[in-house]
């Protein structure tokens, strides 16, 4: 039989229904080349979820308060409502830990490669190098010592204490963002279980 157009269209009219088919599948699926995965929720966000509030793995982490480095408050409710936003990286931090100095470089290469899928690190400091309650300047020092890209905050009443002891900081506390779970607490400096779970979730 003489190869027509009409020949050539039917003949492959099978073939583009398919693709199209697996196209859609791909998309209704979260395909991963979008950096997304069906692990978390993209859709808008409502209000701040209502407790009960716990301080481990799988509770709801509570609408807490921190002070910027412009001595404005920050809430997490604020960071909850930017839907962009999908999962937080909370780091506690004090000014005579060493672990947590050698920690920012580290936290700061977290920023750079996954906050595009929408994460958001935030440093948390409780205490500076004479243990004294953290302050909007202690903050500020810290961003620009450190050269830091992301949210840097003063916790002066360490609203974290219940949620860890203090003597295993730095603390790295994994959040969704959808339901403000949080999904994972890892104790010490340890960046590369930090970027494993980061890395899996986004």
């Amino acid at each position: 039989m003489p190869l027509t157009t009409a020949n050539t269209r039917a003949r492959f009219a099978p073939l583009a229904t398919l693709a199209s088919l697996l196209a859609l599948t791909l998309l209704l699926c979260g395909c991963v080349v979008q950096g997304t995965t069906p692990d978390l929720d993209t859709g808008p966000r409502g209000d701040y979820p209502p407790g009960p509030y716990g301080t481990g793995e799988g509770a709801v982490l509570a609408p807490l308060s921190f002070v910027n480095p412009d001595g404005s408050t920050l809430d997490l409710a604020q960071i909850q409502a930017d839907d962009r936003n999908r999962l937080l990286l909370v780091s506690t931090s004090a000014g005579w830990c060493t672990a947590c100095i050698e920690e920012q470089p580290a936290l700061a290469d977290l920023h750079d490669r996954y906050s595009p899928r929408g994460l958001v690190v935030m440093v948390s400091l409780f205490e500076d190098a004479n243990f004294l309650p953290a302050d909007a300047r202690l903050a500020e020092g810290w961003q620009q010592k450190y050269d830091l890209p992301f949210l840097v905050v003063a916790d002066p009443t360490f609203q974290f204490k219940d949620y860890y002891d203090s003597r295993q900081t730095p603390m790295n506390m994994i959040v969704d963002l959808s339901s403000m779970k949080i999904v994972k607490i890892i104790l010490g400096a340890d960046s590369s279980a930090v970027e494993n779970i980061v890395g899996a979730l986004l």
